[in-house]
């Protein structure tokens, strides 16, 4: 027969069990939120980028994207990714201008790297 000890031995164990639980549960539910108002602030971003690049006739047509992350834990260090073909070095300074104001204005201090390739068209393309 167990003896008085043991029995809240067994309880403590069960009621720590318990607690533990419910810490790892709300522990989860806030990563799991601050990811969701991450990813939506970087579609912001992106959409925002989007339209500043449309604006303007020329670097509209470029088949160009910017892909932002934004870490869980760093707000600030957004880092957005410019993708794409250009036809010359002259059109990606000015994509690379363009991106670069627009997320600088919205995010200071956030990374914009460029990973554009310059693919000159082709003279005998139709």
């Amino acid at each position: 027969m167990p003896s008085d000890g043991s029995s809240a031995t067994q309880a403590g164990v069960i009621v720590g069990l318990v607690l533990a639980g419910i810490v790892f549960a709300i522990v989860t539910a806030r990563i799991v939120d601050l990811r969701r108002k991450r990813e939506t602030e970087a579609v912001e971003i992106q959409s925002r980028v989007a339209d500043a690049l449309l604006a303007d006739g020329v670097l509209g047509r470029l088949p160009v994207s910017v892909t932002v992350h934004i870490p869980i834990g760093h707000r600030d260090q957004a880092v957005a990714e410019v993708r794409g073909d250009v036809p010359s070095q002259e059109m990606r300074e000015a994509v690379m201008q363009a991106v670069q104001r627009e997320v600088l204005h919205l995010r200071p201090q956030a990374q914009v790297e460029d990973r554009l390739m310059v693919m000159p068209a082709s003279r005998h393309a139709a």
